[in-house]
């Protein structure tokens, strides 16, 4: 296995790694701390199953495919690496569907009436997208013409740059505007300082992956030319698996405001005796905070975001919970004991 092969593989793999690192958290923040797994969540699973099954292709067609800087001569070998450029491309667009309509579905838990209208809109585009490219690129170069010589793969060569070019731009077309969707309102929200850097953040890592695609479009615009390039082949592998996992990675950071909140408080703007998530009866007091009850799933987005800090007007980061100062309760009763006694004496 020669130095494209490694590279390949060292990049897929380690990305892979990445997206699966923050699933993991994902999911642990979702069900452990927040207790509520949503329906977008479900989704960037399936999507990160399709991203770690491209990775999988991709790591054994260069290991039947590539020695040194060339692509092998046996007949066997480059059938086996052509199948498996072939699944990826089914696997592509099937996971970077998965990640966009996650996506939209966590905007539309954040309660928004123009956003959830616009991720209504944006998930019938990306649906219709997704099963078009797969269907694509599964008939435009169907195995069965090519599965015994792939030789006869030069057959479908003759359009497969206008069909590259195509199916990638619409693809860059909706990353971006799939990430750009919740940008108009959180402009219009009132954030401190760290939350907004924290927004930002998350938006610019999910802009990076739609640079990824864009470098990724370069390279598979030579990918079926002959003699085979061999810089063009391993750039499109390895750049595709950037952008499905930095997708994933960029979907999945929401999540991780509710473990900070929790473990590292500080960090997100807390005090140690303002902690949003208590853990128990840490002081060995008699009378412990009673658990809050459970929140409905469609109200999770916006807290996975936000502190609940006065300023903004949203709710705490994992659990919304009314702090009342006592003086205003004994203030409440005694006013009503007062309207009962004068309703007496009426």
């Amino acid at each position: 296995m020669g130095s494209p092969a490694i590279t390949v593989a060292t990049v897929t793999i380690v990305f892979s790694a990445l997206s699966f690192i923050a699933l993991c958290l994902r999911l642990f923040a979702r069900y452990y701390i927040i207790q509520a797994v949503g329906l977008d969540d479900y989704l960037i699973t399936i999507a990160a199953l399709l991203s770690w099954a491209y990775t999988v292709c991709t790591v054994l067609s260069v290991l039947h495919g590539f020695k040194g800087d060339y692509l092998t001569l046996n007949l066997e070998e480059l059938l086996s690496f052509f199948k498996g450029m072939w699944l990826s491309s089914l696997i592509y667009p099937a996971s970077q569907g998965f990640t966009k309509v996650s996506l939209c579905w966590f905007y539309i838990r954040l309660g928004h009436v123009s956003l959830t209208r616009a991720c209504y809109a944006m998930i019938g585009l990306v649906v219709a997208q997704t099963i078009a490219f797969v269907l694509a690129a599964a008939f435009h170069c169907p195995l069965s013409r090519w599965s015994h010589n792939p030789i006869h793969l030069l057959s479908c060569a003759k359009g497969i740059k206008a069909f590259t070019l195509s199916t990638g731009g619409l693809n860059i077309l909706t990353d971006v505007l799939t990430f750009a969707l919740p940008i108009p309102v959180l402009l219009k929200l009132q954030m401190p300082s760290k939350q907004k850097a924290y927004v930002i953040f998350i938006i610019a890592l999910g802009l990076i992956a739609c640079v990824a695609s864009i470098v990724r479009l370069v390279y598979s615009t030579n990918l079926m030319q002959f003699p085979p390039d061999i810089v063009s082949i391993s750039g499109t592998f390895y750049w595709t698996s950037i952008e499905m996992n930095l997708a994933i990675v960029a979907s999945s950071i929401p999540s991780f405001k509710a473990i900070a909140s929790r473990y590292l408080p500080r960090l997100v703007g807390y005090s140690s005796r303002e902690n949003p998530m208590p853990l128990g009866n840490r002081n060995g007091n008699e009378n412990p905070l009673p658990k809050p009850p459970r929140r409905p799933r469609h109200s999770l987005g916006a807290s996975i975001l936000y502190d609940g800090d006065r300023s903004s007007g949203l709710p705490t980061s994992s659990q919304e919970r009314i702090h009342v100062p006592e003086s205003m309760i004994l203030s409440e009763v005694s006013f009503k004991v007062d309207v009962e006694r004068n309703r007496n004496h009426g």
